[in-house]
């Protein structure tokens, strides 16, 4: 993949300065998941043609061989089979996270609240999916006001 094509979103906190800069980055991540969607689809449909699988005979049937070896699971005795759950696993993830993003984008454009234009924003990302959005509302600019009496005292 293209170094463009990369979700410039994290898991976690993400400060943003403007409602178009917050819409432009939840649009990149939504191209990336749309990227990863059709990529993980080819990949898994070759697959299954080329073994006259049906894909719902991947998500059933759990491929045999696999062995834990501390946290990783390693699959050395059923390849085939396990390449294609790992991808249709891989396809759903990104179908949820394409989902959500497009979920959230839509239900911030279709907000009938008053953003100010100034905001500042607060994005809580979890598992590649907008959550919740802190907007900062601009602060009031403070004007400087200064005072003062002279007098003059001849001696």
């Amino acid at each position: 993949m293209a170094k463009e094509d990369v979700a410039l979103i994290a898991d976690g906190l993400t400060a943003l300065s403007g409602l178009d800069e917050l819409k432009e980055q939840i649009r990149k991540s939504i191209k990336y998941y749309e990227a990863k969607v059709e990529y993980y689809s080819q990949r898994l449909g070759t697959l299954l043609r080329q073994n006259n699988t049906e894909a719902k005979k991947v998500g059933q049937r759990p491929s045999k061989g696999w062995i834990r070896v501390g946290s990783l699971l390693l699959n050395i005795n059923d390849p085939t089979q396990a390449h294609k759950e790992m991808l249709f696993k891989a396809l759903e993830e990104f179908k949820a996270k394409l989902v959500g993003a497009t979920s959230f984008l839509r239900s911030l454009e279709d907000t009938q609240l008053e953003i100010p234009k100034e905001s500042s924003f607060t994005l809580y990302v979890r598992n590649g999916i907008p959550e919740r959005l802190i907007v900062d509302q601009p602060k009031p600019e403070k004007n400087f006001t200064y005072a003062a009496r002279f007098r003059v005292t001849k001696d």
